[in-house]
């Protein structure tokens, strides 16, 4: 009997845009499956306790959009808390030493320079890559 391989676990991009849910989804859908989109706050806690996510893509066009995202969901949702997970804010360039030091204090796991699209597209595929890696040893 051949074991079969173990799933990915399930990413989830969250923001308040649809043409950015899209666009960073069709970035990962190459590389990566289970790849779902949560546009609406009314529904964060929902979708997040549906998919349970071992990856939060957190694509808003704000540092505190993303944050505010991520406190209602810790706030609204036990699941987050109990659900292994990495979050991964996208920033832009005026961005990155605020997000940096969020980034230190644990707010959030990983960033990414996203805003505007930069030259490497394959960066947020890569911290995917590296926080999948990270969620296989933990669970090991």
């Amino acid at each position: 009997m051949v074991a079969s391989k173990p799933s990915r676990p399930a990413i989830l991009i969250a923001t308040d845009s649809i043409t950015h849910a899209e666009q960073v989804r069709k970035i990962l859908v190459e590389e990566f499956d289970n790849i779902f989109t949560t546009t609406d706050p009314d529904t964060a806690a929902q979708d997040f306790e549906r998919r349970q996510p071992g990856v939060l893509v957190l694509a808003f066009n704000s540092v505190e959009k993303a944050e505010r995202y991520s406190l209602g969901l810790y706030r609204l949702c036990p699941a987050v808390q109990q659900t292994l997970h990495r979050t991964i804010i996208l920033c832009g360039k005026d961005d990155v030493k605020q997000v940096y030091s969020l980034c230190k204090k644990s707010y959030f796991d990983d960033y990414v320079l996203f805003w505007p699209m930069t030259y490497d597209m394959s960066r947020l595929g890569m911290t995917i890559h590296h926080a999948m890696r990270e969620l296989a040893v933990v669970r090991d």
